[in-house]
């Protein structure tokens, strides 16, 4: 592969073609076969055939996932002379097909992709949409509470509440304080009236009957809402 791109940059594209199928002949790994179809969509590249690298690079972007590859879509969608707004629509439905089967996923929680695929866009309602339905990761629903907090604050509440009664599960020390930390940044964060500082009461009312077997947590809560 490396011999590859070496022609590939002295613009030798028949060796370059030569050597990057000796590599086919050993995928022997995921990420070789990545590389491989990378590699052979830069070869297309040279060849002036964006219509057969960007098929390659939809192969690429259904396994991966990574947001990186979809702006590479994007970007060979364009120099194909395609729609944009069609590769955005294909790619948000491999990514909700995707987020169904919790086998395809490699490194994450089923729906993660899709959930950054709409925060990487600006598209804080769908993720909002997809959160509020579905388990996310709780980096992710805490961004998405925080973008939303001025527009839908009853739903960030509720994205809030999920989080700070998850945290103490994990029975650390650094899981309490992370409850108390999220539990400030929610009360900072709410509208100055009176019935969101009762909800946020009953809140953590809700944590102390839930966790009062965590002596640590309790101590915590004590300290900052007494």
């Amino acid at each position: 592969m490396e011999l590859s791109e070496l022609n590939l940059h002295q613009e030798n594209i028949i060796e370059a073609e030569l050597w990057l199928n000796k590599a086919r002949q050993h995928p022997d790994k995921f990420h070789h076969v990545i590389a491989i179809k990378e590699l052979t969509i830069k070869l297309l590249e040279a060849k002036q055939q964006p219509l057969a690298a960007l098929k390659i690079q939809w192969e690429i972007f259904t396994k991966t996932e990574l947001f990186q590859d979809y702006q590479k879509l994007v970007k060979l969608t364009e120099k194909a002379g395609e729609e944009t707004a069609a590769c955005y629509q294909q790619a948000e439905s491999v990514l909700i097909k995707n987020s169904s089967n919790e086998q395809h996923s490699h490194w994450h929680a089923p729906g993660y992709s899709l959930v950054n695929f709409y925060i990487k866009n600006k598209e804080i309602e769908k993720a909002a949409a997809y959160a509020k339905n579905n388990p996310t990761d709780t980096e992710q629903l805490q961004f998405i509470a925080k973008e939303i907090m001025p527009s839908d604050t009853g739903l960030a509440f509720e994205f809030y509440q999920r989080l700070v009664m998850l945290f103490p599960q994990q029975t650390n020390n650094e899981a309490y304080q992370r409850t108390i930390d999220t539990l400030i940044e929610l009360k900072q964060s709410l509208p100055d009236e009176m019935r969101w500082d009762d909800k946020l009461s009953l809140l953590v009312d809700e944590i102390r009957q839930a966790y009062k077997a965590k002596r640590n947590l309790m101590k915590l809560l004590k300290q900052h809402f007494s």
